[in-house]
């Protein structure tokens, strides 16, 4: 347990996978209550509008190409910085107007495709970050399942703090300071993901290769 989190690869994926949960449950916990006190939409309106936050995660199978092949680093940091400026511009949903009912869909929409740029990397640096943390020994030797149970640990506390969270503000300070506040969250997640996920963090130099290191022989 305690190597697990001396790797910052580990708790920067933990950190992300808690910001992706809070984003997520923090809509389950408004956003019904927010269309039906504007739109006066009845619980089929309010369970449709998670429609355009959901069918664009189905871009997951071709992040995770991406993510194979160039890695989770700029993936997951792109996603998080994507969805920022969506969840601030939710403040100008703000009157009963076909315009605003479209500019909601499209604002969670966008939201919608930062989540498949984020859920994938970070859950797969899950299973990167134990093999460099725990590189030489065999499989048996490398607590990868422990580390999803540390993984499903931070999702549920995310899941119970996004309501919270969004219940609290929405009731203290409203609507709009609901999608700046979490914006915030996903900002410095952005920055964080972008420091160490993916490998040793920015400020260091990755070790060179040792000569003939990755090339094959000719013959």
């Amino acid at each position: 347990m305690l190597g697990l989190f001396r790797s910052p690869r580990l708790v920067a994926a933990l950190a992300g996978t808690v910001a992706e949960a809070i984003v997520l449950s923090a809509f389950d916990g408004t956003l019904p209550i927010f269309v039906e006190g504007l739109f006066g939409w009845d619980s089929i309106g309010a369970g449709l509008i998670f429609l355009p936050l959901v069918v664009p995660t189905c871009l997951g199978p071709l992040v995770g190409y991406l993510c194979d092949r160039h890695g989770p680093r700029w993936l997951s940091a792109f996603g998080f910085a994507l969805y920022t400026p969506f969840l601030v511009c939710l403040r100008f949903v703000a009157e009963d107007t076909f315009s605003h009912k479209a500019l909601l869909c499209g604002l969670l929409a966008g939201v919608g495709v930062g989540v498949s740029f984020t859920f994938g990397p970070v859950t797969a640096e899950i299973t990167y970050a134990v093999e460099e943390r725990f590189r030489g020994r065999g499989a048996a030797a490398k607590p990868i399942a422990l580390a999803y149970a540390l993984y499903n640990i931070a999702f549920s506390l995310g899941t119970v703090t996004g309501p919270l969270l969004g219940g609290f503000v929405r009731e203290s300070a409203g609507w709009p300071t609901v999608g700046w506040s979490l914006a915030i969250i996903s900002a410095t997640t952005s920055v964080l993901c972008a420091t160490f996920i993916g490998g040793a963090p920015l400020w260091k130099k990755r070790p060179e290769p040792a000569v003939g290191e990755g090339t094959e022989s000719s013959n």
